[in-house]
């Protein structure tokens, strides 16, 4: 297991290196993929860049929790996960957006069972794959999604002042978006799965004609 200030500088992690209770910095992207298993409660001061997925697993022998403070930006995979039972796994955003970038994902893992929220006003303009139920939420929140949201089968509750699915953005999967909490307004596309794929909003529905 690794603990204390870790810097991923363009190497690679290979096995199954466990992160504990670190300050991580990401200052260079990998030449390949390459995953940083994180168990019980890290620190991201950086963003997260390309060819670097972050499994934040819950179930190593605790619940698992990413933080970051000043606002963050994903160009790589975030991944939420659990192993050996309902474990959570949890990423907050104390201060500012999680604004995952063109390109990037965030990722939501049924595993064995566990909460998967994540605390932050959620930018999205890359692909957000909902496996697993789960939340974006923040006091105040003005949630924006100009890329693609996709649920399996699932829900996704979205908290705060408002969440706009903007032009050219997609909604697509089967289950339910939970905007009962927030303003919501669609501008783009709302895509049910393959046949019978069915999509069910909570809370108003507001539409417009673009």
């Amino acid at each position: 297991d690794l603990s204390g200030n870790i810097e991923e500088a363009g190497g690679r992690f290979e096995g199954s290196a466990r992160i504990r209770n670190s300050l991580l910095r990401v200052t260079a992207s990998p030449a390949v993929p390459t995953t940083m298993l994180l168990w019980n409660v890290n620190t991201l001061a950086t963003d997260n860049r390309t060819n670097i997925t972050l499994l934040v697993q819950g179930g190593g022998d605790n619940h698992a929790t990413l933080n970051w403070t000043n606002g963050w930006n994903n160009f790589g995979t975030v991944a939420l996960d659990s192993i050996n039972g309902g474990y959570w796994a949890t990423l907050n955003v104390s201060s500012g957006t999680l604004h995952n970038r063109a390109g990037g994902v965030v990722e939501f893992r049924p595993g064995t069972g566990g909460g998967r929220p994540v605390n932050a006003e959620l930018i999205n303009d890359g692909e957000v794959r909902v496996n697993t139920g789960t939340s974006f939420s923040a006091t105040g929140a003005n949630h924006e999604n100009h890329g693609s949201i996709w649920l399996a089968n699932t829900t996704l509750i979205f908290g705060g002042d408002s969440f706009l699915n903007l032009p050219g953005a997609l909604l697509a999967g089967a289950g339910t978006f939970d905007v009962s909490g927030v303003a919501f307004h669609n501008a783009g596309r709302v895509s049910p799965g393959a046949s019978a794929g069915r999509l069910t909003f909570t809370g108003a529905f507001s539409q417009s004609d673009t």
